[in-house]
């Protein structure tokens, strides 16, 4: 039985080569198929010269809003009121307007978060009341703040005119998402105010803390530090976040799209004159040096 179906199997196998006798095959290797775009026909169309443009290379950022939809760009009226920069810690903040009359908009608790907005002190019961006429504040604007992105990679933008293509390097990209500081400055308003009234409920108490300390300030301690500590703590420096902290903001003029101001900017983002360059580099020595294999060819795998 087990030679009768050996010998049935191999005569189906024969069978089914006969059927192919007469075709001819092409079997490409594996990882070498060319393109489409590469077939014979697929013929050149036109080419577009490139140019690279400096001028405005140490200005430029790609601005991206994770937060937002993308079907709900800035548009004129919803864009920036005030924008800011922090050109060394290329920190950007931007002031958005806050519709107080929309139908939705809450104005109790607009009135409540303004508190944050600003550096007057909450009332207490130690406090006169307000008067009926004094203006009330209201939470007008948002604030976008940016954070950095890692250059994983190098980004131009790219302008097209006159059939020719004009490239600027981009300085940074940045995401700008809400900042809420204001919630924290209205904690640390509140507990300020507990304080004020905690003090002067317990000012007897404090009075006689402060007699105490005097007393202790009396005695002196001198404590002799060495040149040595003087010099290490002066030269350690502050950290980049005291750095960025401690940079003035540099006020920006924003415009939208459609302003005879961004015309301006826009034509400033087409090279100004053209030098011609010579490649020496041929196209298999391009692809070789872009391609997936060529880069890998330098990483260390550990033996199986």
């Amino acid at each position: 039985m087990e030679g009768s179906e050996g010998s049935a199997e191999n005569e189906s196998f024969d069978n089914s080569a006969d059927q192919y006798q007469d075709q001819d095959f092409s079997v490409e290797p594996e990882g070498e198929r060319l393109p489409d775009y590469a077939d014979e026909g697929d013929e050149l169309v036109k080419e577009i010269p490139v140019y690279l443009s400096q001028r405005l290379a140490k200005y430029l950022y790609l601005f991206q809003y994770p937060v937002r939809a993308a079907a709900l760009p800035y548009s004129e009226g919803s864009g920036p009121s005030k924008a800011r920069i922090k050109p060394l810690s290329q920190l950007i903040e931007l002031e958005l307007p806050v519709d107080t009359n929309a139908s939705q908009y809450n104005k109790e608790r607009g009135e409540e978060l303004a508190m944050g907005m600003n550096d007057k002190a909450l009332r207490t019961a130690l406090d006169d009341e307000p008067d009926d006429d004094e203006k009330r504040e209201l939470l007008d604007k948002q604030t976008l703040v940016s954070s950095l992105i890692p250059n994983a990679t190098n980004y131009l933008a790219g302008v097209l005119r006159n059939d020719e293509m004009h490239l600027t390097p981009i300085h940074g990209a940045v995401q700008l998402r809400p900042s809420f500081k204001y919630l924290d400055k209205i904690d640390e308003k509140k507990k300020q105010a507990s304080k004020k009234i905690s003090d002067e409920e317990n000012k007897e108490l404090l009075a006689k803390q402060k007699a105490e300390q005097e007393q202790k300030a009396r005695a002196l301690q001198v404590q002799v530090r060495s040149a040595a500590d003087s010099e290490a703590r002066r030269t350690s420096g502050p950290n980049k976040a005291r750095l960025a902290e401690e940079e003035n903001w540099t006020k920006l003029d924003y415009f939208d799209a459609e302003t005879q101001e961004s015309a301006l900017i826009y034509d400033r983002m087409f090279a100004s004159y053209v030098d011609e360059l010579d490649c020496a580099t041929t196209v298999s020595d391009y692809l070789g040096l872009v391609s997936s294999n060529n880069s890998l060819r330098n990483v260390k795998t550990e033996p199986n």
